[in-house]
């Protein structure tokens, strides 16, 4: 509901990413992180989202490639 109310609210995307993540709703997942980029580019925390969500979707390549943009984004923080 939240998103539905601010869907420009990083936060509240991001949230709504997470949760579909956890009941392995991966696609949904990849979407609202996906959306959550659009609002913070480089976010690290929505990049090593994306990343345990491709690994847990069986996608090294791209799990490897988010966590890599991840902790590259963290450290220029």
């Amino acid at each position: 509901k939240a998103a539905e109310i601010n869907p420009k609210s990083k936060t509240n995307l991001l949230n709504l990413g997470s949760s579909y993540g956890r009941v392995g709703a991966f696609k949904n997942a990849i979407e609202y992180f996906n959306r959550t980029l659009e609002i913070a580019p480089n976010d690290p925390q929505t990049l090593y989202y994306l990343s345990i969500t491709f690994k847990s979707m069986g996608d090294s390549l791209n799990a490897d490639k988010y966590m890599q943009m991840a902790t590259t984004a963290q450290n220029k923080k």
